[in-house]
């Protein structure tokens, strides 16, 4: 992990999902006290060196969203592990979603 750049508490309070300044995503399974899914997104971005900047997961399903410098927001479904899509912002980075 190369600093925590952002925190995320599930609706129900059982996950946590974490980002860093290394473009890493964990996701924390707070019942069993073990990270169980992990994103490498710099593996996943063209940009050189992205980093995490706001992290929301979907009050209605297990998505989670993963905003980073990249300007791309990823929608991952966690029970599966798969990207379901991505956004792009025209100008900026994304800094909250």
């Amino acid at each position: 992990m190369k600093g925590v750049s952002s925190v995320e508490i599930s609706p129900d309070a059982w996950f946590v999902a974490s980002g860093d300044h290394g473009g890493d995503v964990w996701i924390w399974d707070l019942v069993a006290g073990k990270c169980f899914k992990q994103y490498d997104l710099k593996k996943m971005s063209d940009f050189e060196n992205p980093y995490t900047t706001s992290l929301a997961f979907n009050p209605n399903e297990f998505c989670l969203a993963v905003a980073n410098s990249d300007k791309i927001i990823w929608y991952f479904d966690l029970e599966s592990g798969d990207l379901i899509n991505k956004s792009y912002a025209d100008v900026h980075p994304i800094y909250k979603i």
